[in-house]
């Protein structure tokens, strides 16, 4: 019988042949047949290599083995036969890390979505929690890359909810957030996570998890925090004090800036009117963010809803200013219908939008 481990092949090579050693790896990464088998999915390959004596485990020289290759890619089968054929003498180690991240199968798993073969990982004891080397857990990767279904497997499993890698920067819910997956933001918080995490557990300089669901347009997510009890009028950044139109300007999402407007007076109606004009940190306003962006339908909306062409602080520059500067001209049009007057107002340097448009 012949065997390709790079799929199917003209020419093939009898590995009952006393010339094929099928533990013989290359020269390059020491990476063996099956590792290649595994990776491509090629069930009938890795079966063939293995009935005929090739090392169900062996190790590449970046710590990788054939069930994390397998694992990585979804390929339950392999992984299932792989684990099946581990020998007593030899068992697999399910817990094999490769050496450039310090990740083991069930992250690349859980990390690609494939439920399937997370819980066969799980159901033959691999660890439902380890930390790679930046402290990332298959939990937080199924969270940021919106599996949902893999982040409930793994929350009955007892993953922990708060992990919160890269020194403590961002935990699960944020990293959902800032992506936009609604399916595990709910479960997150069906299961009892907090739609604003104490600061002592993640770092309080990033924003809040609604705040990042506000860099995306999904306005079903930003309506589920305002469902759960969020201030949507006061929550800001810690560090920047910026709120959540700004953050809605600045990515350019109209939906969602208009639901903010929408809704402020569900929230903290007194500040209702002051909340459009909002000055935070140097002065800056979702207006004269948006304008800086070019985003011309944010610019459109804000004026709508009644905003005010307001200067910064430091700079004394117009939203106007910056429009012209960064050569927005759909929103320097918009600005001066607003406000005609605003084309010759002079910044702190003495330069008009006329002027750093040239």
């Amino acid at each position: 019988m012949g065997v390709s481990v790079l799929g199917p092949c003209s020419l093939t090579v009898p590995v009952k042949s006393p010339q094929v050693d099928v533990n013989l790896a290359d020269r390059g990464d020491h990476r063996y047949p099956i590792h290649q088998a595994a990776q491509s999915g090629h069930l009938k390959v890795v079966e063939t290599l293995l009935e005929h004596g090739a090392d169900p485990d062996p190790v590449d020289d970046h710590g990788i083995t054939a069930l994390w290759s397998a694992a990585q890619s979804g390929h339950y089968e392999i992984v299932k036969m792989i684990l099946d054929r581990g020998g007593v003498e030899k068992p697999i180690n399910i817990e094999t890390e490769s050496d450039s991240g310090e990740r083991r199968a069930i992250h690349q798993a859980a990390q690609g979505g494939y439920l399937s073969t997370v819980e066969l990982l799980l159901a033959k004891g691999a660890f439902c929690d380890p930390e790679d080397e930046h402290g990332i857990t298959p939990f937080w990767s199924a969270a940021q890359n919106g599996n949902a279904d893999v982040v409930h497997l793994l929350l009955g499993a007892g993953a922990k909810m708060d992990v919160a890698p890269y020194t403590k920067k961002l935990q699960p819910i944020h990293v959902a957030s800032l992506r936009g997956h609604l399916e595990v933001v709910r479960l997150l918080l069906d299961s009892g996570v907090s739609p604003t995490p104490e600061a002592d557990s993640f770092d309080d300089s990033e924003p809040s998890p609604f705040l990042l669901a506000c860099t995306t347009d999904n306005v079903e997510l930003a309506r589920l925090f305002l469902d759960r009890g969020v201030d949507i009028v006061n929550t800001t950044a810690f560090q920047s004090n910026k709120g959540a139109l700004h953050f809605a300007a600045h990515g350019g999402h109209v939906r969602v800036g208009q639901f903010l407007l929408d809704n402020k007076c569900d929230v903290d109606a007194r500040e209702a009117e002051a909340h459009v004009d909002s000055e935070k940190k140097d002065g800056a306003t979702a207006l004269w963010i948006a304008a800086q962006q070019g985003h011309s339908k944010v610019v459109k909306r804000l004026l709508a809803a009644g905003a005010k062409q307001l200067s910064t602080k430091s700079s004394k520059r117009q939203p106007v200013h910056q429009a012209a500067q960064n050569g927005h001209l759909a929103c320097v049009k918009l600005l001066v219908k607003d406000s005609p007057e605003e084309i010759s107002m002079v910044e702190r340097q003495g330069f008009t939008a006329l002027t750093l448009a040239a």
